[in-house]
């Protein structure tokens, strides 16, 4: 997956949650006040770890497990951390606040899993072997 086109789809499912988010608001009551935060946090994070993980992939060293390993474990522990903070300070609605957070966390997972191996793909041949590996056995 191209750079441009992963920003496409990111701005795409970006808006399509907000949407569904402020569809949401019109219509129930179970939309959580910090809802808006917890996307814009999962933003960044995502932003952050694909540049990341896309650094490993492009790197002359190839590590891209321990790119990949890396940003999810960053991921993670900061979602728990946050988890915490908003369970020991704010404790309001902290059911539905966790159902959201879960939601969006899924939802911008999935996406840059799928957006990471789709460029995986791009950079290895049938061999297996990627094409800067490629490069270095043939010189």
């Amino acid at each position: 997956m191209g750079e441009k086109k992963f920003y496409i789809q990111f701005t795409i499912l970006s808006v399509v949650l907000a949407t569904i988010v402020i569809v949401l608001q019109q219509f129930t009551q179970n939309v959580h006040p910090y809802t808006f935060y917890i996307q814009g946090y999962f933003i960044v994070l995502t932003l952050g770890t694909y540049l990341l993980v896309n650094k490993g992939i492009k790197g002359e060293d190839i590590d891209f497990v321990s790119y990949f390993m890396g940003a999810l474990t960053i991921r993670l522990l900061v979602s728990a951390i946050i988890l915490f903070l908003y369970y020991y300070f704010v404790k309001e609605d902290a059911v539905l606040f966790t159902g959201y957070f879960f939601i969006f966390y899924l939802c911008y997972t999935v996406f840059e899993i799928q957006a990471l191996l789709a460029k995986l793909r791009q950079n290895f041949d049938r061999d297996g072997k990627s094409d800067e590996a490629s490069k270095k056995h043939e010189a």
